[in-house]
């Protein structure tokens, strides 16, 4: 009887104990996973408003910069063209030469060099004139697009002409294939990236003209009288 009692007594007091252990054991694993869960949302919250930061940076940089882009891109894509600008060079060449009293004879394109980030092509040619008028000529090259530098000159005179054997060596390069990262940061320009980008506006660009489709025309037959 009094063994029965004590079990009653034990059993009283053991289950409320195992009930009490159990409800500890379930707040402290459920506290747990909530702290877990509310790092990972501030977390969260953090990398979002961090990302709308860089969107809205973003965003005010291209509104102040919109008026510029494109032609600062047209001006980009003349200096350092996309794909071999051998032939547009020589046009460029051409009329320089026109108006420096100088004639150009004897073009020569070489094979173009891809083994750089930066491309570029040598072109050959002669050009006769007066001294002053061929040193001028040559000193005026490098306000053309596209960049060009000057590999060799040799000039010779014979008669008050002079007749300058030259090379140079003309450059191009592929546009980029990666964009940025949306959520990337952009920069404005540091004053040498705008005064670099001032300078090489100020190259004399290449004229291409538009030729406009024409409407087709009856084309009169030479056998009607």
């Amino acid at each position: 009887m009094k063994k029965d009692l004590l079990t009653a007594k034990v059993s009283a007091i053991l289950i409320p104990a195992v009930y009490l252990l159990v409800s500890i054991i379930l707040f402290v694993f459920g506290a747990k996973t909530g702290i877990a869960k509310i790092s990972e949302q501030g977390s969260t919250l953090n990398e979002t408003r961090k990302t709308e930061g860089v969107l809205q940076q973003k965003e005010s940089l291209l509104r102040q910069i919109e008026t510029e882009v494109s032609s600062q891109v047209d001006v980009l894509a003349n200096v350092l063209p996309e794909k071999n600008p051998a032939l547009i060079m020589i046009s460029q060449l051409k009329n320089l030469a026109l108006v420096s009293g100088v004639t150009i004879t004897t073009f020569k394109i070489g094979a173009q060099n891809d083994a750089g980030t930066v491309s570029f092509v040598d072109l050959t040619y002669d050009a006769d004139g007066d001294l002053v008028s061929v040193i001028s000529f040559l000193n005026t090259i490098k306000t053309l697009a596209p960049i060009s530098t000057i590999d060799t000159a040799k000039i010779n005179q014979h008669g008050g002409i002079a007749s300058a054997n030259v090379r140079i060596r003309v450059y191009f390069a592929g546009y980029p294939t990666k964009l940025p990262s949306l959520t990337e940061a952009v920069n404005a320009l540091t004053d040498e990236e705008g005064g670099l980008l001032d300078t090489l506006s100020g190259l004399t660009l290449p004229v291409f003209t538009t030729l406009l489709p024409q409407e087709p025309t009856v084309r009169e037959s030479p056998f009607n009288e």
